[in-house]
């Protein structure tokens, strides 16, 4: 049943976007609460990793399918910001034990692809002192 609920949000079109673009509008400050932040960026994080397991190199890297090469690279960065630090400061409710293991798995689909070409520089990988220390 998830399979199903995954392939119909993630092989229509505009779902993809429009998650990510609600996500980029809630996370301004004082706009959402961090479960629904955390919310929008586990569904957007489980729906994208799912939709890449399908988008062969040429539509990821020459078409820009789903997102532009630019947008992916912001994408990196807000999903690494909140990702890295839920491991070091480990999440006690559902939701983020999920967006954890979500954006995690997201992260890594998307290094792989960086790994065959790259399109993020290789420290935007790494975590920074704002990520240990937040």
């Amino acid at each position: 049943a998830t399979t199903d609920v995954l392939n119909a949000l993630a092989f229509k079109p505009a779902v993809l976007s429009m998650l990510w673009d609600w996500f980029m509008c809630v996370s301004q400050p004082g706009k959402a609460s961090v479960n629904e932040e955390d919310s929008l960026l586990t569904m957007f994080s489980l729906v994208y990793h799912h939709l890449l397991m399908t988008v062969d190199n040429a539509e990821f890297y020459e078409k820009e399918f789903p997102f532009a090469l630019d947008q992916v690279r912001t994408m990196v960065g807000r999903l690494k910001g909140s990702v890295y630090t839920l491991y070091w400061d480990p999440p006690s409710s559902v939701v983020g034990k999920r967006l954890r293991a979500s954006g995690t798995a997201l992260l890594n689909r998307l290094f792989e692809r960086n790994c065959f070409k790259e399109f993020v520089p290789p420290e935007a990988w790494q975590a920074s002192d704002r990520h240990v220390n937040a």
